[in-house]
């Protein structure tokens, strides 16, 4: 009975949380980009084929264009423009 009722080990220490490593896949954001939004738009199928078809032959990022048109509909409705903005991730686009 002794041996059941003699006191428990304590638990082990946990072990120490390891270092955060920055992931390949995800740049650290600089300070202006950590200001950034994310919005998101949804658009049709064939809406979509025709957007990325124009980015290809004008050499920009969705990102630029669609920034651009939302920036312009803006001032035409009498409003500032967007600020420039820039995710600083890469696109894929050499």
């Amino acid at each position: 009975m002794a041996a059941l009722l003699k006191p428990l080990d304590p638990p082990p220490p946990a072990p120490a949380p390891a270092p955060a490593v920055p992931s390949a896949t995800a740049p650290a954001l600089d300070a202006d980009t950590a200001k950034l939004r994310q919005i998101n738009l949804f658009v049709t199928a064939e809406d979509h084929e025709r957007l990325r078809r124009y980015s290809f032959d004008a050499k920009l990022s969705l990102q630029k264009i669609i920034h651009e048109a939302v920036s312009e509909y803006l001032q035409r409705k009498g409003h500032a423009a967007l600020q420039p903005a820039t995710a600083q991730r890469p696109s894929g686009r050499r």
